[in-house]
Protein backbone atom coordinates (compact mmCIF):
# COMPACT_ATOMS: atom_id res chain seq x y z
CA UNK A 1 0.00 0.00 0.00
CA UNK A 2 2.70 2.49 0.97
CA UNK A 3 4.66 1.69 -2.18
CA UNK A 4 1.68 2.75 -4.28
CA UNK A 5 1.35 6.09 -2.49
CA UNK A 6 4.92 7.19 -1.86
CA UNK A 7 7.37 7.97 -4.64
CA UNK A 8 10.11 5.34 -4.77
CA UNK A 9 12.89 7.89 -4.31
CA UNK A 10 11.39 8.75 -0.89
CA UNK A 11 11.13 5.21 0.47
CA UNK A 12 14.51 5.11 2.19
CA UNK A 13 13.78 8.30 4.15
CA UNK A 14 10.22 7.44 5.06
CA UNK A 15 9.78 5.97 8.58
CA UNK A 16 7.61 2.94 9.19
CA UNK A 17 5.89 2.25 12.52
CA UNK A 18 3.98 -0.65 13.99
CA UNK A 19 1.83 -0.60 17.11
CA UNK A 20 0.44 -3.85 18.53
CA UNK A 21 -2.52 -3.70 20.90
CA UNK A 22 -4.56 -5.87 23.31
CA UNK A 23 -4.45 -9.09 21.30
CA UNK A 24 -0.67 -9.06 21.62
CA UNK A 25 -0.77 -7.98 25.25
CA UNK A 26 -2.73 -11.13 26.05
CA UNK A 27 -0.16 -13.48 24.54
CA UNK A 28 2.45 -15.20 26.73
CA UNK A 29 5.70 -13.25 27.11
CA UNK A 30 7.68 -15.77 25.06
CA UNK A 31 5.26 -15.50 22.13
CA UNK A 32 5.11 -11.71 22.28
CA UNK A 33 8.87 -11.45 22.30
CA UNK A 34 9.32 -13.85 19.37
CA UNK A 35 6.73 -12.07 17.23
CA UNK A 36 8.15 -8.61 17.85
CA UNK A 37 11.69 -9.78 17.19
CA UNK A 38 10.60 -11.16 13.83
CA UNK A 39 8.71 -7.98 12.94
CA UNK A 40 11.72 -5.82 13.79
CA UNK A 41 14.05 -8.15 11.91
CA UNK A 42 11.91 -7.80 8.78
CA UNK A 43 11.62 -4.00 9.06
CA UNK A 44 15.40 -3.70 9.46
CA UNK A 45 16.17 -6.03 6.55
CA UNK A 46 16.65 -5.16 2.90
CA UNK A 47 13.21 -6.64 2.22
CA UNK A 48 11.65 -3.52 3.75
CA UNK A 49 12.47 -0.40 1.71
CA UNK A 50 11.34 2.05 4.38
CA UNK A 51 13.30 3.59 7.25
CA UNK A 52 13.47 1.59 10.47
CA UNK A 53 16.08 2.88 12.89
CA UNK A 54 15.10 1.90 16.45
CA UNK A 55 13.07 -0.83 18.12
CA UNK A 56 10.65 1.81 19.40
CA UNK A 57 9.23 2.03 15.88
CA UNK A 58 7.72 -1.46 16.28
CA UNK A 59 6.39 -2.09 19.76
CA UNK A 60 3.50 -3.34 21.85
CA UNK A 61 1.50 -0.39 23.13
CA UNK A 62 0.36 -0.22 26.72
CA UNK A 63 -3.40 -0.08 27.14
CA UNK A 64 -3.29 3.43 28.58
CA UNK A 65 -1.12 4.54 25.66
CA UNK A 66 -3.67 3.12 23.23
CA UNK A 67 -6.39 5.11 24.98
CA UNK A 68 -4.35 8.32 24.80
CA UNK A 69 -3.76 7.86 21.07
CA UNK A 70 -7.50 7.51 20.50
CA UNK A 71 -8.02 10.71 22.48
CA UNK A 72 -5.41 12.55 20.38
CA UNK A 73 -7.03 11.35 17.14
CA UNK A 74 -10.56 12.41 18.06
CA UNK A 75 -9.55 15.84 19.34
CA UNK A 76 -7.18 16.44 16.42
CA UNK A 77 -9.98 15.75 13.96
CA UNK A 78 -12.31 18.00 15.94
CA UNK A 79 -9.69 20.78 15.93
CA UNK A 80 -9.93 20.86 19.72
CA UNK A 81 -6.42 19.95 20.83
CA UNK A 82 -5.84 23.58 21.80
CA UNK A 83 -9.32 24.21 23.18
CA UNK A 84 -10.22 24.59 26.82
CA UNK A 85 -12.88 21.92 26.27
CA UNK A 86 -11.71 18.68 24.70
CA UNK A 87 -13.71 15.49 24.16
CA UNK A 88 -13.16 12.37 26.21
CA UNK A 89 -12.87 9.11 24.28
CA UNK A 90 -14.35 5.67 24.91
CA UNK A 91 -12.83 2.87 22.84
CA UNK A 92 -13.96 -0.75 22.70
CA UNK A 93 -12.04 -3.45 20.87
CA UNK A 94 -11.97 -7.23 20.91
CA UNK A 95 -9.75 -7.70 23.96
CA UNK A 96 -9.73 -4.38 25.83
CA UNK A 97 -11.59 -1.16 26.42
CA UNK A 98 -10.20 2.32 27.17
CA UNK A 99 -11.50 5.50 28.76
CA UNK A 100 -9.51 8.73 28.38
CA UNK A 101 -10.57 12.26 29.31
CA UNK A 102 -9.67 15.56 30.95
CA UNK A 103 -11.47 15.97 34.28
CA UNK A 104 -13.33 19.12 35.20
CA UNK A 105 -11.04 22.11 35.68
CA UNK A 106 -9.58 22.08 39.18
CA UNK A 107 -10.10 18.31 39.60
CA UNK A 108 -6.80 16.56 40.38
CA UNK A 109 -5.86 13.31 38.64
CA UNK A 110 -4.71 11.00 41.44
CA UNK A 111 -3.66 8.06 39.26
CA UNK A 112 -3.34 7.06 35.60
CA UNK A 113 -2.30 10.58 34.67
CA UNK A 114 -0.74 10.86 31.22
CA UNK A 115 1.25 14.06 30.50
CA UNK A 116 0.11 15.42 27.15
CA UNK A 117 2.55 17.43 25.04
CA UNK A 118 1.18 17.45 21.53
CA UNK A 119 0.01 20.06 19.02
CA UNK A 120 0.49 22.92 21.44
CA UNK A 121 -1.35 21.19 24.27
CA UNK A 122 0.51 20.78 27.57
CA UNK A 123 -1.62 19.21 30.27
CA UNK A 124 -2.40 15.82 31.82
CA UNK A 125 -5.28 13.53 30.87
CA UNK A 126 -6.68 10.51 32.67
CA UNK A 127 -6.40 7.24 30.75
CA UNK A 128 -7.09 3.67 31.80
CA UNK A 129 -7.35 0.46 29.81
CA UNK A 130 -9.14 -2.67 31.00
CA UNK A 131 -7.53 -5.75 29.48
CA UNK A 132 -9.93 -8.68 28.99
CA UNK A 133 -12.92 -6.32 28.90
CA UNK A 134 -13.08 -6.06 25.12
CA UNK A 135 -16.27 -7.28 23.47
CA UNK A 136 -14.92 -10.74 22.62
CA UNK A 137 -13.12 -11.51 25.88
CA UNK A 138 -16.09 -10.23 27.89
CA UNK A 139 -18.40 -12.64 26.07
CA UNK A 140 -16.06 -15.51 26.88
CA UNK A 141 -16.00 -14.57 30.57
CA UNK A 142 -19.79 -14.32 30.59
CA UNK A 143 -20.07 -17.75 28.98
CA UNK A 144 -17.86 -19.12 31.74
CA UNK A 145 -20.38 -17.73 34.24
CA UNK A 146 -23.34 -19.13 32.31
CA UNK A 147 -22.08 -22.71 32.14
CA UNK A 148 -21.65 -22.89 35.93
CA UNK A 149 -25.44 -23.29 36.11
CA UNK A 150 -25.54 -26.12 33.57
CA UNK A 151 -27.77 -29.10 34.31
CA UNK A 152 -27.30 -32.23 32.27
CA UNK A 153 -24.86 -30.46 29.98
CA UNK A 154 -27.31 -27.64 29.14
CA UNK A 155 -27.35 -24.04 30.42
CA UNK A 156 -29.87 -21.33 29.56
CA UNK A 157 -28.93 -17.70 28.92
CA UNK A 158 -31.16 -14.69 28.48
CA UNK A 159 -28.30 -13.07 26.53
CA UNK A 160 -29.22 -15.16 23.48
CA UNK A 161 -32.53 -15.42 21.70
CA UNK A 162 -34.82 -18.40 22.02
CA UNK A 163 -34.09 -20.78 19.16
CA UNK A 164 -30.39 -19.92 19.03
CA UNK A 165 -28.23 -22.60 20.67
CA UNK A 166 -24.51 -23.31 20.60
CA UNK A 167 -21.91 -25.38 22.41
CA UNK A 168 -19.23 -23.79 24.57
CA UNK A 169 -16.61 -25.91 26.35
CA UNK A 170 -18.79 -28.99 25.97
CA UNK A 171 -21.92 -27.32 27.38
CA UNK A 172 -24.98 -26.50 25.28
CA UNK A 173 -25.96 -22.85 25.86
CA UNK A 174 -29.61 -22.40 24.99
CA UNK A 175 -31.06 -18.97 24.24
CA UNK A 176 -33.84 -17.84 26.58
CA UNK A 177 -34.65 -14.28 25.35
CA UNK A 178 -34.50 -12.49 28.70
CA UNK A 179 -32.86 -9.06 28.73
CA UNK A 180 -33.26 -8.51 32.47
CA UNK A 181 -31.59 -11.82 33.29
CA UNK A 182 -28.84 -11.03 30.77
CA UNK A 183 -28.16 -7.67 32.40
CA UNK A 184 -28.01 -9.28 35.84
CA UNK A 185 -25.46 -11.81 34.62
CA UNK A 186 -23.50 -9.11 32.81
CA UNK A 187 -23.07 -7.06 35.98
CA UNK A 188 -21.20 -10.00 37.52
CA UNK A 189 -18.27 -9.14 35.24
CA UNK A 190 -17.72 -5.89 37.12
CA UNK A 191 -16.77 -5.64 40.77
CA UNK A 192 -18.60 -2.56 42.03
CA UNK A 193 -19.32 -3.45 45.65
CA UNK A 194 -15.70 -3.55 46.79
CA UNK A 195 -14.30 -0.63 48.71
CA UNK A 196 -12.83 2.19 46.62
CA UNK A 197 -9.53 3.33 48.08
CA UNK A 198 -9.69 6.74 46.40
CA UNK A 199 -12.45 9.31 46.09
CA UNK A 200 -14.13 7.70 43.10
CA UNK A 201 -13.72 4.44 41.16
CA UNK A 202 -15.15 2.92 38.02
CA UNK A 203 -15.01 -0.84 38.69
CA UNK A 204 -12.59 -3.46 40.00
CA UNK A 205 -11.32 -0.84 42.50
CA UNK A 206 -9.80 1.24 39.68
CA UNK A 207 -9.58 4.97 40.38
CA UNK A 208 -11.47 7.23 37.97
CA UNK A 209 -12.02 11.00 38.29
CA UNK A 210 -15.65 12.16 38.21
CA UNK A 211 -16.96 11.95 34.65
CA UNK A 212 -17.29 15.31 33.01
CA UNK A 213 -17.84 16.87 29.59
CA UNK A 214 -18.33 15.50 26.10
CA UNK A 215 -17.29 11.94 25.26
CA UNK A 216 -17.02 10.20 21.89
CA UNK A 217 -17.55 6.45 21.65
CA UNK A 218 -15.56 4.91 18.80
CA UNK A 219 -14.77 1.48 17.32
CA UNK A 220 -17.19 -1.22 18.52
CA UNK A 221 -19.27 1.24 20.53
CA UNK A 222 -20.13 2.89 17.23
CA UNK A 223 -20.54 -0.28 15.16
CA UNK A 224 -23.05 -1.85 17.55
CA UNK A 225 -25.07 1.24 18.41
CA UNK A 226 -25.19 3.10 15.10
CA UNK A 227 -24.31 0.60 12.38
CA UNK A 228 -25.98 -2.58 13.69
CA UNK A 229 -28.95 -1.21 15.63
CA UNK A 230 -29.45 2.01 13.61
CA UNK A 231 -29.70 4.14 16.75
CA UNK A 232 -28.81 7.86 16.55
CA UNK A 233 -25.24 8.95 17.25
CA UNK A 234 -26.40 10.78 20.37
CA UNK A 235 -28.40 7.84 21.73
CA UNK A 236 -28.74 7.99 25.50
CA UNK A 237 -27.75 5.01 27.62
CA UNK A 238 -31.41 4.60 28.60
CA UNK A 239 -32.32 4.35 24.90
CA UNK A 240 -29.55 1.81 24.32
CA UNK A 241 -30.78 -0.20 27.29
CA UNK A 242 -34.35 -0.07 25.99
CA UNK A 243 -33.14 -1.30 22.60
CA UNK A 244 -31.16 -4.08 24.27
CA UNK A 245 -34.23 -5.22 26.20
CA UNK A 246 -36.27 -5.19 23.02
CA UNK A 247 -33.71 -7.14 21.01
CA UNK A 248 -33.26 -9.65 23.81
CA UNK A 249 -37.02 -10.25 24.05
CA UNK A 250 -37.27 -11.54 20.47
CA UNK A 251 -37.03 -15.13 19.38
CA UNK A 252 -34.17 -15.92 17.04
CA UNK A 253 -36.51 -16.18 14.05
CA UNK A 254 -38.03 -12.78 14.91
CA UNK A 255 -34.52 -11.34 15.21
CA UNK A 256 -33.66 -12.59 11.71
CA UNK A 257 -36.83 -11.00 10.36
CA UNK A 258 -36.08 -7.67 12.05
CA UNK A 259 -32.47 -7.48 10.82
CA UNK A 260 -32.47 -9.18 7.39
CA UNK A 261 -29.26 -7.39 6.42
CA UNK A 262 -27.38 -8.76 9.45
CA UNK A 263 -28.15 -12.49 9.51
CA UNK A 264 -24.50 -13.39 10.06
CA UNK A 265 -24.12 -11.12 13.11
CA UNK A 266 -27.50 -10.55 14.72
CA UNK A 267 -27.16 -13.50 17.13
CA UNK A 268 -24.70 -11.20 18.98
CA UNK A 269 -26.99 -8.19 19.19
CA UNK A 270 -28.54 -9.04 22.56
CA UNK A 271 -25.34 -9.92 24.39
CA UNK A 272 -23.31 -7.19 22.69
CA UNK A 273 -25.76 -4.35 23.26
CA UNK A 274 -26.36 -5.41 26.85
CA UNK A 275 -22.64 -5.44 27.47
CA UNK A 276 -22.26 -1.95 26.02
CA UNK A 277 -25.08 -0.39 28.06
CA UNK A 278 -23.82 -2.16 31.18
CA UNK A 279 -20.18 -1.11 30.90
CA UNK A 280 -21.12 2.48 30.06
CA UNK A 281 -23.94 3.05 32.48
CA UNK A 282 -23.12 0.70 35.36
CA UNK A 283 -19.37 0.01 35.24
CA UNK A 284 -18.00 3.40 34.13
CA UNK A 285 -20.86 5.16 35.89
CA UNK A 286 -22.38 7.33 33.17
CA UNK A 287 -25.85 6.61 34.60
CA UNK A 288 -24.82 8.72 37.59
CA UNK A 289 -22.89 11.42 35.70
CA UNK A 290 -25.20 14.33 34.86
CA UNK A 291 -22.28 16.47 33.62
CA UNK A 292 -21.18 13.94 30.98
CA UNK A 293 -22.64 13.17 27.55
CA UNK A 294 -21.70 10.59 24.89
CA UNK A 295 -21.97 10.60 21.10
CA UNK A 296 -20.91 7.67 18.94
CA UNK A 297 -18.83 8.35 15.86
CA UNK A 298 -16.67 6.50 13.39
CA UNK A 299 -15.66 9.30 11.01
CA UNK A 300 -15.01 12.88 12.08
CA UNK A 301 -14.80 15.44 9.29
CA UNK A 302 -14.45 12.60 6.79
CA UNK A 303 -11.58 10.84 8.53
CA UNK A 304 -11.79 7.66 10.61
CA UNK A 305 -11.06 8.24 14.28
CA UNK A 306 -8.67 5.52 15.42
CA UNK A 307 -5.75 5.20 17.83
CA UNK A 308 -3.51 4.72 14.77
CA UNK A 309 -3.96 8.33 13.70
CA UNK A 310 -3.20 9.47 17.23
CA UNK A 311 -0.02 7.43 17.28
CA UNK A 312 1.06 9.05 14.03
CA UNK A 313 0.49 12.53 15.40
CA UNK A 314 2.37 11.72 18.60
CA UNK A 315 5.36 10.29 16.71
CA UNK A 316 5.41 13.34 14.43
CA UNK A 317 5.82 15.52 17.50
CA UNK A 318 8.79 13.46 18.65
CA UNK A 319 10.61 14.39 15.45
CA UNK A 320 11.58 17.81 14.12
CA UNK A 321 8.26 18.04 12.33
CA UNK A 322 5.32 20.31 12.93
CA UNK A 323 1.66 20.05 12.11
CA UNK A 324 -0.04 22.80 10.15
CA UNK A 325 -3.78 22.51 10.55
CA UNK A 326 -6.15 24.54 8.44
CA UNK A 327 -9.37 26.05 9.68
CA UNK A 328 -11.39 23.99 7.23
CA UNK A 329 -10.93 20.79 9.28
CA UNK A 330 -10.93 18.92 5.97
CA UNK A 331 -8.12 16.71 7.25
CA UNK A 332 -8.67 13.76 4.97
CA UNK A 333 -8.51 15.75 1.75
CA UNK A 334 -5.01 17.02 2.17
CA UNK A 335 -5.78 20.26 4.04
CA UNK A 336 -3.49 19.27 6.91
CA UNK A 337 0.21 18.95 6.24
CA UNK A 338 3.35 17.90 8.04
CA UNK A 339 6.51 19.92 7.47
CA UNK A 340 10.10 18.77 7.79
CA UNK A 341 12.60 21.55 7.06
CA UNK A 342 11.23 23.08 3.84
CA UNK A 343 9.58 19.91 2.59
CA UNK A 344 5.82 19.53 3.09
CA UNK A 345 3.93 16.24 2.85
CA UNK A 346 0.15 16.04 2.94
CA UNK A 347 -1.44 14.06 5.75
CA UNK A 348 -2.77 11.46 3.37
CA UNK A 349 0.75 10.64 2.19
CA UNK A 350 2.21 10.46 5.68
CA UNK A 351 -0.71 8.37 6.90
CA UNK A 352 -0.11 5.92 4.08
CA UNK A 353 3.61 5.82 4.78
CA UNK A 354 3.60 5.21 8.52
CA UNK A 355 1.89 1.84 8.60
CA UNK A 356 0.28 0.83 11.88
CA UNK A 357 -0.61 -2.84 12.22
CA UNK A 358 -2.65 -4.11 15.14
CA UNK A 359 -1.38 -7.65 15.78
CA UNK A 360 -3.02 -10.31 17.91
CA UNK A 361 -5.34 -13.23 17.77
CA UNK A 362 -8.39 -10.97 17.61
CA UNK A 363 -7.36 -9.65 14.20
CA UNK A 364 -8.67 -6.38 12.89
CA UNK A 365 -10.22 -3.85 15.27
CA UNK A 366 -13.16 -3.37 12.95
CA UNK A 367 -15.80 -5.54 14.55
CA UNK A 368 -17.82 -5.76 11.37
CA UNK A 369 -15.89 -8.94 10.56
CA UNK A 370 -16.28 -10.53 14.00
CA UNK A 371 -15.76 -14.29 14.10
CA UNK A 372 -16.65 -16.86 16.71
CA UNK A 373 -14.01 -18.52 18.81
CA UNK A 374 -13.08 -22.05 17.66
CA UNK A 375 -14.30 -23.30 21.06
CA UNK A 376 -17.88 -22.59 19.98
CA UNK A 377 -20.14 -24.87 17.97
CA UNK A 378 -23.40 -23.38 16.78
CA UNK A 379 -26.53 -25.50 16.54
CA UNK A 380 -28.53 -25.24 13.31
CA UNK A 381 -30.81 -22.20 13.13
CA UNK A 382 -33.93 -22.67 15.22
CA UNK A 383 -33.01 -26.19 16.28
CA UNK A 384 -33.67 -26.99 19.93
CA UNK A 385 -31.21 -29.21 21.75
CA UNK A 386 -32.41 -31.90 24.10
Amino acid sequence: FAKKIVAEELWANTPIYLGATAGMRLLPLENRTAIMQEVRRFFASSSCPFSFGVDHQARILSGDEEGVYGWIAVNFLKNSLTDAETSGVLDLGGASTQITFRPKQGQAILSNSYPMHVHGLHLPVYSHSFLNYGINTAKQHLHDIIITSAVGGVAESGCYNTGYNFTYKGVMIRGASNGTACETQMKQLFQKAQYCYTDTCSFNQVYQPPLYGRFVGISTFYSYIVTDLSLPENASISLIRSEAMGVCSLSYSQLLDKYPQSHALCYEFCIGTTYIETILGYAYGFNLAPEATITYQSDINGCEATWGLGMIINEIHQMNWKIIQSGSQDTCNGKVSFSYAIVTFCLVAVFAVIILLSLGYFGLRRMRSRRRSPSYTRAPTGEASN
